[in-house]
């Protein structure tokens, strides 16, 4: 049987923070180079949720093993 901390994940349903919200206009004038950090900084995000989200899968399956 498949065996999941909580039985749920969040961040593989693309739930991650909004950072766009946090990348002021005082920050970064520019409106291009703002969206493309935002998308970056998200596309990371989720990327390193979904490598951590299996490093604890795997931890789990090798302590019940």
């Amino acid at each position: 049987a498949v065996v999941w901390p909580l039985k749920i994940s969040q961040y593989y349903l693309g739930r991650i923070p909004r950072v766009h919200n946090h990348i002021t206009r005082e920050l970064i004038s520019d409106t291009v180079k703002r969206r493309k950090l935002a998308s970056h900084l998200s596309a990371d995000w989720h990327t390193n949720a979904i490598r951590l989200a299996g490093r604890i899968f795997g931890s789990i399956q090798r302590t019940m093993a």
